[in-house]
């Protein structure tokens, strides 16, 4: 049960800090573009739950093929990628996750992330403005809080490593200096583990 409360609160933190990244932190950049923007709050409130059942998905699958790639179950392990579905969406979302469980089988991590991309910006349009290198650091956030769910620190420092090559600047945190924090913490300064618009879009 320990792993599971773990594995869920790192989940809830980065796809929050994420939709934040994607969606507050744009409007705050950019203002909101009329021509995408939703025509009522109601609108709103949907686009917002489509974009969250959307990031929900893709980090299933994440979580499936990390616990697969680090042999975290004992025996057949594949009833997990619908045990974790249903334990962030719930069961009625079933045929939706089936879904896109066929739609990102790909030959390559990189094609599923552009999947992803694709989708995410019919669901909220305003991410295409985010910074580009997010879309490379959320699925790796994403894979360090199923390693550090099922005690397993040096594969979140090797997927760390692999996020400090596409965002140097993440290891210079006079905070947390780029280290593996508990699932359930964010650093105060860089916003380790999804870091700060400001840092995604440094040189």
């Amino acid at each position: 049960m320990e792993i599971v409360d773990n594995l869920s609160v790192g989940l809830t933190q980065v796809r929050d800090l994420f939709m934040a990244r994607i969606h507050d932190d744009v409007e705050k950049q950019f203002g909101m573009d009329s021509m995408i923007a939703p025509l009522s709050v109601l609108d709103a409130a949907k686009q917002v739950h489509r974009a969250k059942c959307e990031v929900e998905a893709y980090c299933a699958i994440l979580v499936d093929d990390e616990v697969g790639r680090g042999g975290y179950l004992n025996g057949d392990g594949q009833w997990f990628g619908d045990w974790i579905f249903n334990l962030r969406l719930g069961h009625d979302y079933r045929s939706f996750y089936e879904d896109r469980v066929k739609f990102y089988r790909s030959k390559t991590v990189e094609r599923r992330r552009l999947k992803f991309m694709r989708v995410l910006q019919r669901a909220a349009p305003e991410s295409v403005k985010a910074p580009l290198v997010l879309f490379r650091l959320f699925p790796r956030a994403v894979r360090i809080v199923t390693a550090v769910a099922f005690g397993d620190p040096l594969r979140a420092q090797e997927v760390r490593s692999e996020q400090c090559q596409f965002l140097p600047l993440v290891s210079e945190c006079h905070e947390c200096h780029g280290s593996i924090l508990p699932n359930e913490d964010v650093c105060r300064c860089c916003s380790n583990p999804l870091w700060k618009y400001a840092w995604l879009c440094s040189d």
